[in-house]
């Protein structure tokens, strides 16, 4: 199962976990999905700090309420952290959605993001493992810009 990033997604992940690792329980569709359609959650809202990823950079989404970057969480502006956390709750309690309801589908998406945590953080083991071999300068270089 392949789940595509969206500003605006088709699934919304919610509830609380065992582990900080999987701090989601329930999967829920934000609409109705045909047979055939991408699946797409909004990674900015599952996960805190994606930028170790290749492809973190820049949304091409063409949603309306795109913000031009799938870094995650951490990035989004104070205003953009609060529409998400509430367009979440209203749009489940809308729905009269109970919990019960969104775990079916939550193992599936939980593997496809797990395995796609893995790939950051290999991804981010090898990029350190190069950069411990540069020299002192440049790799301040890059300590300061990540914290911008």
């Amino acid at each position: 199962m392949l789940i595509e990033h969206s500003c605006e997604p088709n699934l919304i992940v919610g509830g609380k976990g065992e582990s900080d690792y999987d701090n989601w329980r329930s999967t829920y569709a934000t609409k109705d999905i045909r047979q055939g359609e991408k699946l797409t959650a909004d990674y900015n809202c599952i996960l805190w700090d994606r930028t170790e990823s290749q492809n973190a950079a820049y949304c091409t989404c063409g949603s309306e309420k795109c913000v031009g970057a799938k870094k995650g969480f951490k990035y989004l502006s104070r205003n953009e952290q609060e529409e998400r956390k509430l367009w979440g709750v209203t749009h489940m309690r809308d729905k009269g959605v109970s919990p019960q309801i969104g775990e079916a589908l939550s193992s599936h998406v939980r593997e496809h993001l797990r395995r796609m945590g893995d790939d950051v953080m290999s991804s981010s083991s090898s990029s350190s493992s190069s950069s411990s071999s540069s020299d002192d300068d440049s790799s301040s270089d890059d300590e300061s810009s990540s914290d911008a």
